[in-house]
């Protein structure tokens, strides 16, 4: 069938006769609900405009069919892909991206090719991360799934050296209690979450659940099945849509212990918590670890395009034979332009002691409201710039009023009771206080109310 797109320019997009661009944001909303799947949980009433300063958005909504427009913080990073900003890091960013296009340079080429960004990436991203070879993807949940790939790959290859046994039964996989890995058919396995699991089995087999944060029910359960039958653990060394919840210090080193002890490899996914989010250029560096494989995405394409990967030991990676892990878009010339421009800026400004200097002071600002709101804060935790704080109030009314109070942020966690906080790491201190103080009067409301 026909489809009539009379425009596509920056400031008028006119599909089949709507003029898409002088709609108030009431009637975008209507029609996203009308032709959309309902796939994500859809903020009621806002829409985004544009970046509106370095750590800004302008969002717009209908109020009285009138077009209200208003300038919030954003303490998501556009769900951690923008850690960068708006401003003049970005800015330098979309500068390189938009020069590469203007010169008439390929921007998806086979992975049967190759082309001059590849290996300088390659390189770049070795030393990174410490790890030996790579595989590039683009989102994150392709990255977790190419890691448990490579991990139960690594097992067949081993176990044929394995007492006879084993080879009769399958390999197991140990995630964590809580976690979160993405939406993909794996990826909801190795959750043990309701909302990821209820209406979508049947899941795959052979996934072992145990309690995050505790080493104890690994050992055990280790000991409940054949050592050598287990391929992997894979763990968020924070999880972020559990509830941004932090592990004892000595969790992962335990961990990482038990994997060296029994031959299993230590998967870590650290697409959220991985460019400086957490106060150091990867997480797995706070907790003096090192992983087997590690899964990388969001922040990797500075905001502009899906870019992941995978980082790991090179027996571990030699795994893979030629022809079985490629991807259409994978390793493009713009992706790895993204990645190279990641490391670069998150290096050259010293990002990552950034954010752990601005999450100590965010974390102190709100620690000064518990005296203030006796009661309604329950807790208080993080690493970096990647804050969750528990209320006694509903998550979902905190993040709304959050809103209205011009910071944009999100419930996560247990039944939404999380508000978790994770703003671009060159947000100012100023800003930060700002926040704080919009938080406070979000708690003011709410404990009026309440009484």
């Amino acid at each position: 069938m026909k489809t009539d797109i009379l425009s596509l320019d920056a400031g008028e997009v006119v599909v089949n006769g709507i003029n898409f661009s002088s709609m108030t944001a009431e009637e975008h909303k209507r029609r996203v609900f009308d032709g959309s799947a309902h796939n994500y949980s859809q903020i009621p009433k806002w829409l985004i405009d544009a970046p509106g300063g370095d750590c800004e958005l302008v969002l717009r909504k209908t109020v009285d069919g009138k077009e209200k427009v208003s300038l919030v913080l954003d303490f998501q990073s556009m769900y951690s892909t923008n850690n960068l900003g708006y401003g003049k890091l970005y800015k330098e960013i979309v500068d390189r991206v938009n020069m590469y296009l203007q010169i008439g340079s390929a921007t998806a080429i086979p992975r049967a090719m190759d082309h001059a960004l590849h290996a300088p990436a390659l390189e770049a991203i070795k030393t990174f991360t410490g790890l030996d070879r790579i595989i590039m993807k683009s989102t994150g949940a392709e990255a977790v799934e190419t890691a448990v790939n490579i991990a139960l790959k690594h097992w067949h290859a081993h176990a044929q050296h394995a007492p006879h046994s084993i080879l009769y039964e399958p390999p197991y996989i140990i995630s964590a209690t809580n976690c979160f890995h993405g939406r993909t058919r794996l990826a909801r396995s190795l959750s043990s979450s309701p909302s990821s699991r209820e209406g979508y089995g049947p899941f795959l087999q052979n996934i072992l659940h145990v309690t995050f944060g505790n080493v104890s029910d690994i050992a055990n359960t280790i000991e409940r099945v054949k050592r050598k039958n287990i391929a992997a653990i894979i763990l968020e060394p924070i999880q972020g849509e559990g509830g941004v919840i932090v592990p004892p210090d000595d969790y992962l080193s335990q961990v990482a212990d038990i994997c060296k002890k029994h031959d299993i490899l230590l998967i870590l996914d650290e697409v959220q918590t991985g460019f400086g989010r957490t106060g150091t250029d990867w997480a797995f560096e706070y907790y003096g670890v090192k992983p087997d494989l590690l899964c990388s995405g969001k922040a990797a394409g500075c905001g502009i395009t899906p870019v992941s990967f995978v980082a790991g030991r090179d027996d571990v990676m030699l795994s893979v034979k030629e022809g079985t892990e490629g991807a259409t878009w994978s390793a493009t010339p713009l992706q790895c332009l993204l990645v190279l421009s990641a490391i670069k800026t998150l290096s050259d400004n010293d990002l990552s002691a950034a954010s752990r200097h601005k999450g100590m002071v965010l974390r102190g600002l709100l620690g000064e409201l518990v005296g203030k709101h006796p009661g309604s804060i329950t807790d208080i935790r993080g690493r970096g710039l990647f804050v969750g704080i528990d209320t006694v109030f509903n998550g979902k009314d905190v993040s709304k009023l959050l809103l209205e109070e011009g910071v944009w942020a999100k419930e996560t966690g247990e039944k939404g009771k999380t508000l978790r906080l994770s703003p671009p790491l060159i947000i100012s201190e100023k800003e930060l206080e700002t926040a704080v103080s919009a938080f406070d009067r979000v708690l003011k409301r709410l404990t009026k109310t309440a009484t």
